[in-house]
């Protein structure tokens, strides 16, 4: 097995809308229904020298999304939907699927695309503050940052539109 599989999401497709709102299928909003389309999913690795795959999380009623791997390689920052009922929240567990666990809880919200920081702070998008696309009925999301056990979520951003994965500068600004 190589020592740096690649790291993907097996899941469904998503249905033909706008890929940064369309698919965030929040309990209460207008693409609710659309989620029931994607359960069942799972955060995998591929080696691609042997075709070898690996399931690191599979959630039977949801889908797993948007993981990233940790400057040291060692943990993965993913966001999980569970099952319809439930909105996505924050996860994170060790390279081999092994140390799972959840750092966001809020209920009626959905937390996704999250990405570390250098400083080991974690930011995502949340729809913890509501808004909606300006040219659709689709919710949007702002930029949050939390530490690495979940705690002191703070608002980052204020777009009026979707504010979705970003990266770090060596100076420590955020490009989103």
């Amino acid at each position: 097995v190589s020592a740096h599989p690649i790291l993907y999401v097996e899941r469904r497709q998503y249905p033909s809308d706008h890929h940064n709102t369309g698919n965030i299928f929040q309990t209460d909003e207008i693409n609710t229904g659309k989620f029931q389309h994607m359960a069942g999913g799972a955060l995998m690795t591929v080696d691609l020298a042997t075709g070898q795959t690996e399931t690191l999380v599979r959630s039977e009623g949801g889908t797993p999304r948007d993981p990233e791997v940790h400057f040291d390689g060692q943990r993965i920052v993913f966001s999980m939907r569970n099952d319809p009922g439930d909105d996505y929240h924050i996860y994170e567990c060790a390279r081999d699927g092994s140390e799972l666990r959840q750092l966001s809880f809020t209920p009626g919200v959905s937390d996704l695309d999250p990405f570390y920081l250098a400083c080991d702070d974690i930011a995502f998008s949340s729809t913890r503050e509501p808004k909606y696309c300006t040219c659709n009925r689709h919710i949007m999301a702002n930029l949050f940052r939390m530490e690495p056990d979940g705690a002191n979520i703070l608002q980052i951003g204020k777009s009026i539109e979707y504010e979705g994965h970003g990266i770090q500068l060596p100076d420590g600004r955020l490009l989103y």
